[in-house]
This record gives C-alpha cells, structure tokens and sequence, in this order.
C-alpha cells in the first residue's frame, strides 16, 4: 500500500528522465499529453473554478427555463406575429438576463484567474500545483480578471440590446436584417478575443487595453484557425445536449459544465494561444523560450546577452520572475517568468 502511494504521489521510480528526444513534436501531441496526465485533475481544478461561477449557471439555467415556458405556452401560430411575440414576451427576459448577468459574470473573474493561471502551466506539459496555483493565480491577476468578466458582462449586453432592436424591427425595415447579421458577426469575433485574452492575462505583464487590443488582433489574423478552436470548444457542450435530447438537455450541459467543462475549455484555447503567442510575440521578446514543451523548444537569441527577461541566460534572478527583470512584449506587454 505504501508502494502504491510512493508512486502516485511522486511517480514510477524505474522510469528515467524525461529526455528531449522524449518530449512532444507538434503541438496536438502536447495538447494529447497533457489531456491524458492531468485528466483527472481538471475535474478538482473545474471544481474551484465552479465555486465562483455557480451563481452564473443558475440564473442562465432559470432565464432558459422561462423563456422555454413562455415559448410553450404564447408562442403563436401565425408566423406574421413573430416579431410582436419576441419584443413583447421573450425580449423583456433576455435583457433582464443580461443585465443580471454583469456583476455575476464579474464574481465568476475570480475563478477564471486562478484558472487561467494554472492552465497557463499545465499547457506546457510542466508541473503547478493545482491548489497552491489556483489561488496564487487570484492573487496575482484579480483585477484584470474582474476587469475582463465586467467588458464581457457589458459587451453582451450591447450585443443582445441591438441585435433584439435590429431583429425585431427587421419586418418594418427590411435594411435592419443586415444590421443584426452585423452585430453577429461582431459577437462571433467578441467570443473568439475571448479564446486569446486569458492565456495572454496569465502570461504576459499587459496593460488591460492592450490584452483586449492583441486578443482583437489575433482573433482577426488567425480567424480560420481560432474559429476553429471555438467550434471546438462549444461544439462538445452541443454533442452533449443533442445526445441529451430537448428533456435533459440543460441538465446534461450543467453536469459538464459542473465536473469538467470550464477547465477542459481553458486548457483547449490556452494550448491554442500559445502556438500563437510563439508566432506573434514570443520572437519580440529577448530570452523568451519559443515551441516550449516541445522538442524544438529554444530561446530568442536577440540580444540574449543583455537580456533581463528572466528565463533567459544571466537574467534577473533567473526563473525566479522578479519585477526588475521583465523585458517587454507586443509594445506595453511583459513576459512573464514562469517557475521549472
């Protein structure tokens, strides 16, 4: 018994070390790497990050549930009467979702913050402890973390007020169907920054306009490929519910959302981001460490030997992260020192 505990708390002692020949080619074996050794503990990690996010779920939940109801029983026959049903009966509980929505989302920040954090680690297939990680990323990043979950909560309302103006007086000005494809198009982009200003947050010393403004970027520059990290990311939680069917559907999404689906979310589009930082902003930056946790890994050799970022050779304190040795990335942005 004793054995058994030896080995799952500090591993298989008649296993060598982990050679460079060892560790993952492409970034999709990374990603399946890491899936596959910290699975399990996404689920504690996805736990924490429910502690915040709970009261989210539950007025989403309640806000579905009426409108499901008012769609059953006032839902009229005559499709010409559409628009009079969605801005008299269904528009009125949207807006008042979203607006409960803002400080709700923003309570949720603290939980995305520890979990950025972590994440942030895991992704590169090296080692943070989840507890001590989770907290430490609150710690250090609440602010813009809040910050972050107030733009979100008050961006979707814009998006949902104009899109119910637009969609609901379409029928009287034809023009105003085009303005709401509009403002869908605006959302998709809104939700695809989301995918980048995380894993940016946690990595980099930004300020906050300038998170949103490289997430802005990136989502446009890389739009194929991070429209395909969304579909992803939101295409798990549609299997689910289809498999569920209508009945259970909303069940079956709270349960993934409850045991895994905020932190496997957060690892997909930090794993994602960072093949995308190593191509935009990593090269800017003296000393950062390129393709890390692969085979290929290396450091930005410009201006290596006077470089203060501190991972890179004779930086400041070396892997310790100290403010005084942070070089600068994307213009205003910092890297970050991460610990082995």
């Amino acid at each position: 018994m004793a054995g058994w505990f030896e080995r799952l708390t500090l591993g298989d002692p008649r296993k060598g070390d982990l050679r460079k020949e060892d560790m993952p080619k492409t970034r999709m074996e990374l990603f399946w790497t890491v899936l596959k050794v910290r699975f399990w503990k996404l689920f504690g990690m996805n736990g924490l990050w429910l502690i915040f996010n709970l009261p989210v779920f539950l007025w989403v939940l309640l806000m579905m549930t009426n409108l499901s109801q008012v769609i059953a029983t006032g839902m009229p026959s005559d499709q010409s009467q559409f628009f009079t049903f969605f801005l008299n009966q269904m528009a009125p509980i949207i807006l008042t979702g979203a607006m409960v929505l803002i400080p709700l989302l923003v309570l949720g920040g603290l939980g995305y913050a520890g979990l950025a954090g972590v994440m942030n680690t895991w992704a590169y297939d090296e080692n943070d402890w989840a507890w001590d990680g989770f907290w430490a990323g609150i710690k250090q990043h609440w602010k813009q973390s809040l910050g972050i979950q107030a733009v979100n909560g008050v961006v979707l309302l814009v998006l949902v007020n104009a899109y119910i103006f637009y969609i609901g007086n379409a029928a009287d000005v034809p023009v105003f169907a085009y303005s709401a494809i509009f403002i869908l198009m605006l959302a998709l982009i809104f939700v695809m920054m989301n995918i980048f200003v995380y894993p940016l947050m946690a990595t980099y010393r930004m300020k906050f306009w300038y998170l949103w403004r490289n997430s802005f970027w990136m989502a446009i520059g890389r739009f194929p490929f991070a429209l395909g990290v969304l579909l992803i990311i939101v295409g798990l939680p549609v299997i689910i519910y289809a498999i569920a069917g209508v009945s259970y559907g909303m069940i079956a999404l709270f349960v993934y959302f409850s045991l895994i689906g905020g932190a496997l979310s957060m690892l997909i589009a930090t794993s994602y981001a960072h093949s995308v930082f190593d191509r935009y902003l990593n090269p800017r930056i003296p000393g950062a460490i390129i393709d890390r946790g692969l085979q290929s890994a290396h450091r930005n050799t410009m201006a290596a030997k006077k470089s203060t970022h501190p991972d890179a050779p004779g930086g400041a304190k070396g892997q310790g992260g100290s403010n005084a040795g942070r070089a600068k990335a994307s213009g205003k942005g910092k890297k970050k020192g991460k610990k082995g």
